[in-house]
């Protein structure tokens, strides 16, 4: 798999167990039995989520001190670590069940919006990783945000 790097490298790692950004919904409006044209979204999450989205953007906050904001293009890579189950067999390296690897992703997009970057759509290469954290190492995320040239 290619992978981009740019110019400068933002990079750090949040511990804890890596959950999905919830799922949303949209209900549109009636009034009277008829469509308004009004439409209300709302956000499905877990208290699983609330607590990894407040680890996530706690360490973002701490590396935006220490960087500058990027409001280029940015090529992110994420590595997830997620606790092996113990049905899973032993030779299992790789999670393919769920959570989803996209709203694993999208969490972390989301809390570097603003932080450390202008705009997730500003993203112009993400590489997502899901493995089991096996041998000593803890269940978390890893991230780099390279600044690319423009």
């Amino acid at each position: 798999m290619m992978e981009l790097t740019g110019t400068r490298l933002i990079q750090f790692r949040v511990d804890g167990i890596p959950a999905p950004k919830g799922a949303m919904s949209a209900f549109p409006i009636r009034k009277a039995g008829a469509l308004t044209g009004k439409v209300v979204v709302t956000a499905r999450g877990s208290a699983k989520q609330t607590e990894w989205t407040n680890r996530v953007l706690s360490v973002v906050r701490e590396v935006a001190e220490d960087n500058e904001f990027l409001t280029g293009p940015v090529s992110v890579t994420v590595r997830f670590y997620l606790p092996k189950p113990k049905s899973a067999p032993k030779r299992r390296t790789f999670p393919d069940r769920a959570p989803d690897i996209d709203k694993l992703a999208r969490l972390v997009l989301d809390a570097i919006t603003g932080t450390l970057i202008e705009d997730d759509a500003r993203v112009v290469y993400l590489q997502a990783i899901k493995q089991y954290a096996e041998g000593g190492e803890r269940p978390g995320a890893e991230v780099q945000v390279w600044a690319m040239p423009e």
